[in-house]
């Protein structure tokens, strides 16, 4: 009886030995593998897009609130020489305190938009 029960086990084991070897299933491991590798590097690489496809929405974002900040410094700048020309201190001291306020924002928009360059550019 252990001599049948033992001669079934070495069976067992040389037969889950030989399907281990077996170059079919091998191969069909290593493309199964492979496919699912592709997969990932897919999803990896649909990811990269995205996430430079978003960088540059926020980059023309950041660019035109720039060039808005920029018109409204102008702007401000202009109003305060018409009233200094007109003799009007008030209006001089409003305007001038107006483009300094819209130059701090300038600069912050400026700096945001060279940041998100430059993380655009390590994204490439």
């Amino acid at each position: 009886m252990f001599s049948r029960i033992w001669a079934y086990i070495k069976a067992l084991f040389t037969t889950t030995a030989e399907n281990a070897m077996d170059p079919k299933i091998e191969i069909e491991a290593a493309i199964n593998e492979a496919k699912k590798q592709d997969q990932e590097l897919r999803n990896q690489a649909a990811k990269v897009v995205a996430h430079r496809t978003q960088l540059e929405s926020q980059i023309d974002r950041a660019a035109d609130d720039a060039g808005e900040a920029r018109q409204m410094a102008k702007q401000a700048l202009l109003k305060a020489e018409d009233a200094k020309t007109a003799g009007d201190t008030a209006a001089v001291a409003k305007w001038t305190q107006a483009a300094q306020s819209i130059a701090m924002k300038l600069q912050a928009a400026e700096n945001n938009l060279a940041s998100l360059k430059e993380q655009y550019s390590v994204a490439q």
